[in-house]
């Protein structure tokens, strides 16, 4: 039937992945429209939030028996890397080019390279490193930072699920872990907009 789950696919939940995608494009869109001002699509950073669960939920009823060796995380990370490290890099080398760009042909004085755009974060992009806070805030593509929080997180994963298991603890972890970190780490939990307006650092990210 559809919209029954299978063992590799939940049917039901495209669309709200699709959903997701549109109102986090929506947020960063910064235009001339009647949609800038929807105050949904100023808060649609909460999608981002969203589409992780989605995206967690589905990723563990796949991998649920299949993360059991060191061969099988190996194949679960090369795939996730597969999946968002090739536009990941190819943007980056967009941003970077165009910075060379104005370094070349652009009027004498501009500061480039500077800011977000130090060629130091370029190494730290590179290794997706950049939402493990190395930086003071965003850097090159900014919106990159949820691909390296993504893929540090499959990181995690993988390796508490070939250790201890989805079905003895680590479903248990994942629930009592998280809210334990916002309560000592953070002191807006995650309310975004107290966040920017406490840290320079979360205003260009929500």
């Amino acid at each position: 039937m559809p919209g029954q789950p299978t063992a590799t696919h939940f049917e039901a939940l495209d669309g709200w992945r699709g959903v997701c995608a549109c109102f986090v494009v929506l947020f960063h869109f910064h235009g001339y429209s009647p949609l800038f001002a929807w105050p949904l699509a100023r808060h649609g950073f909460l999608f981002v939030d969203f589409f992780f669960v989605l995206s967690g939920f589905v990723i563990a009823w796949n991998y649920e028996k299949r993360l059991d060796s060191a061969p099988a995380v190996k194949r679960f990370l090369v795939l996730r890397l597969g999946r968002v490290y090739p536009l990941h890099a190819f943007m980056l080398l967009c941003f970077v080019a165009y910075e060379l760009g104005w370094l070349l042909w652009g009027p004498a004085g501009t500061a480039l390279f500077t800011g977000g755009s130090k060629p130091s974060a370029i190494a730290s992009n590179l290794l997706l490193l950049q939402s493990l806070h190395v930086h003071d805030g965003l850097t090159w593509n900014g919106p990159s930072w949820s691909i390296s929080a993504e893929f540090w997180t499959y990181v995690l994963f993988a390796l508490a699920a070939v250790s201890m298991g989805l079905r003895n603890g680590l479903l248990a972890l994942a629930a009592i872990a998280p809210p334990l970190m916002l309560l000592q780490l953070s002191d807006t939990g995650i309310d975004g907009r107290q966040c920017a307006a406490a840290a320079p650092c979360c205003k260009a990210s929500v």
